[in-house]
C-alpha cells in the first residue's frame, strides 16, 4: 500500500463523511482508495477468509455507488 492509495482513503473518508463538501473524486482515487481498504483486509490478521471476502465485495460495491453518485 503506498502514500498515495492511504491519502486517497482519507480524502474518500472525508467526503463520505461530509468533513469536505467541496472536493470531488476522481476515479483514479476511488481506485487508489478501494486498493488501500482490500490491502487493510488483507492484513488483518484476525478476520478469516471468508470474512474479508465479505469485506471486500462490499468496497466494491461502495466504489461502485461511489463512482455512479461521483460524476
Amino acid at each position: 500500500m503506498t502514500y498515495y492509495n492511504l491519502f486517497c482513503f482519507a480524502k474518500l473518508y472525508a467526503v463520505a463523511t461530509g468533513l469536505d463538501k467541496q472536493s470531488s473524486l476522481s476515479k483514479a482515487e476511488i481506485d487508489a482508495a478501494s486498493e488501500a481498504l482490500k490491502a487493510i483486509a488483507d492484513s488483518c490478521n484476525n478476520l478469516t477468509q471468508e470474512q474479508k471476502d465479505w469485506y471486500k465485495m462490499i468496497v466494491d460495491f461502495c466504489k461502485e455507488q461511489t463512482e455512479r453518485h461521483n460524476g
